[in-house]
């Protein structure tokens, strides 16, 4: 069989024979990059994730060692998983290790492990949120899903006004109408008969281009799936499966980290005709802070933890940026660990400001990103400001329009508080259902400041932008993965606010969990040696319970004590001394000093 007639059993999803097909031109020492591409593609889709591995390592041996694939071929095959690899989730780790192995990194060994790493936890993590659903729209009612905005009955389709896209119509009664909330621009869908027939059959898989009043408008792959739902007469029963834009994006942006060094303009994505590509990659020392730690063989951890701190300390544009001076009135109503936070941050090429809740991380937030404007440390160009959160974005959105900065937010305007839709890019002109593109870009490029969720800075809307500025809040509740999105927009100096002492963000997957990728960048950076700017002054909470930690873990250093603002008197406590304390072992609680009240012991709460 030819490379050619492997091609063409690929495209038209003939997949057994596809996988046959390269087999056997690879035991005839032909082993073709872009032919493989296609077949590992087609045998994703259609939910070979063992076969696939099994095919790799016969290509492994063959090769002994010596890679075949480019990076871009490795993502384009993750990129291609689908609910239909729900089954296999056991093979997903094999699969990555062993596609990654006859791949060339030609940045180093330590880029091959850190793109396993985060490539297994990121598919896994999209396989489990696919399981989910389909174990929800299995198990709950379809009156129950519609309610929650996760399925539509009765669905018509018929050829969209654009190649490729498919029109669905939404029967009234069956979650038609304004509320979409459910379904969003990027969801991956499963379409089934509806009534169902009786048989088995494996749902279509299909990708939200866009969601209108009464109509969403899909994209399918498969030209077989088009035919089966363009059928005249056919009603399909439509469900949400996963955010397919948010995992392709983490993907594209850990191809970008761990490409060759000098490409990837663009965001990684094809700039648009007559786009000015902006540079992706990051600067090289966030690069190698990223991959470095405990991945260079040979290295002890102990050198590999003063790389990485050193790596995060560096100056900028090879020379140290000037910190605000002391008195200026950028820092007027700061305490001292907060100008020390500002001043790091805008010295250092990755600075981690820890805030414990209440110590005014977003006010210093607000602050590192007007003296980036004020000094221009990073041209006349806008800088970004982001959060794996919309509330959190909003924050940062609210607090720079009251400090009177130019200031857009990106994003789905049912997710933006409706008090600040007038800045979002993203909303329609009024009687119009169509954004302004003109003028959606150029409120972007006379911003000073970009406000989006780490997943919508990776829209391709923006491969014409470059920010050299990039602090994202919250960074500890946000995987690594979300986390380097953001940071491929040319990212030249970071700024990570957050508290490694709070939650982590929430990973459903427990293989996920188990390659670690549960652990925030803010986190793995601090576990490193990466030493993070304390806010230490306490403005919102009781001092009785900001000295919980220290009761409940008193040999901890992770959070020193906080001291309260000399200026703020502590609220009343409400709390009825007479009573126990409630917890584990039903221990009576300590008296705290000026306070009268109880908290308890770290012998309750342990």
């Amino acid at each position: 069989m030819s490379a050619k007639n492997v091609r063409r059993a690929a495209d038209a999803g003939r997949v057994d024979e596809a996988l046959h097909g390269m087999a056997a031109l690879v035991r005839m020492g032909q082993v073709e990059a872009q032919t493989f591409g296609m077949v590992g593609a087609s045998a994703v889709k259609a939910g070979k994730v063992r076969s696939l591995t099994e095919l790799v390592g016969v290509i492994r041996e063959s090769l002994r060692g010596r890679p075949v694939l480019q990076l871009a071929i490795l993502h384009s095959i993750l990129s291609s998983i689908t609910i239909h690899c729900v089954a296999e989730d056991d093979h997903v780790s094999d699969l990555v290790r062993s596609l990654a192995d006859v791949t060339d990194f030609s940045e180093g060994e330590h880029f091959r492990q850190y793109f396993c790493r985060i490539a297994t936890g990121l598919c896994h993590e999209y396989v489990d949120e696919a399981r989910a659903a389909l174990e929800r729209a299995r198990n709950v009612s379809i009156d129950a899903l519609v309610r929650m905005g996760a399925c539509h009955a009765g669905v018509t389709c018929q050829n969209g006004l654009k190649a490729g896209e498919i029109k669905c119509s939404i029967p009234m009664g069956s979650g038609g109408g304004e509320d979409r909330r459910g379904i969003s621009g990027g969801d991956l869908l499963a379409l089934s008969v509806y009534p169902p027939t009786g048989y088995d059959e494996a749902p279509i898989e299909a990708e939200v281009a866009a969601v209108l009043r009464s109509e969403i408008i899909i994209k399918v792959s498969d030209q077989n799936d088009r035919a089966k739902l363009l059928t005249p007469g056919g009603r399909w029963r439509m469900d949400k499966m996963a955010n397919k834009v948010a995992f392709v994006r983490q993907l594209k942006a850990l191809r970008i980290i761990c490409g060759p060094s000098g490409g990837g303009a663009g965001g990684g994505g094809g700039g648009g005709k007559g786009k000015k590509a902006g540079r992706a990659r990051p600067a090289n020392e966030i690069v190698m802070a990223l991959t470095a730690p405990g991945q260079h063989p040979g290295q002890t951890v102990p050198r590999v933890v003063q790389a990485a701190s050193s790596l995060c300390t560096q100056g900028m544009y090879g020379r140290p940026l000037q910190a605000p001076p002391i008195g200026t009135p950028a820092l007027a109503g700061l305490n001292p660990s907060q100008i020390r936070a500002i001043s790091g941050a805008v010295t250092r090429r990755v600075t981690l400001v820890q805030g414990p809740p209440g110590t005014g991380k977003t006010h210093t937030a607000l602050r590192i990103l007007t003296w980036w404007l004020r000094s221009m440390s990073h041209g006349t160009g806008p800088v970004l400001a982001t959060s794996d959160s919309n509330i959190a974005v909003d924050n940062m959105l609210e607090g720079l329009i009251k400090l009177g900065i130019r200031v857009v937010r990106l994003g789905r305007p049912d997710r933006v508080r409706p008090e600040l839709l007038q800045y979002c890019v993203d909303v329609p002109p009024p009687g119009q259902t169509q954004v302004d593109w003109g003028a959606k870009m150029a409120a972007l490029r006379q911003a000073q400041v970009v406000c989006s969720t780490c997943v919508g800075l990776g829209s391709e809307q923006l491969d014409g932008f470059t920010f050299a500025g990039v602090l994202l809040d919250e960074a500890s509740q946000a995987t690594e993965a979300s986390s380097l999105i953001p940071l491929c927009r040319g990212c030249e100096q970071l700024v990570l606010v957050g508290d490694q002492c709070q939650l982590p963000p929430t990973v459903s997957s427990q293989r996920a969990v188990e390659v670690g990728f549960a652990e925030p960048l803010f986190n793995r950076l601090v576990s490193l040696g990466v030493e993070p700017l304390l806010l230490d002054t306490q403005y919102r909470m009781h001092p009785a319970i900001s000295q919980v930690n220290l009761r409940v873990e008193p040999k901890s250093t992770a959070t020193p004590p906080l001291s309260p603002h000399p200026h703020r008197r502590a609220p009343p406590a409400a709390l009825n001394t007479a009573v126990s304390c409630a917890c584990v072992g039903g221990a009576a609680g300590t008296p705290v000093p000026n306070l009268g009240a109880s908290v308890p012991d770290e012998s309750v709460c342990s």
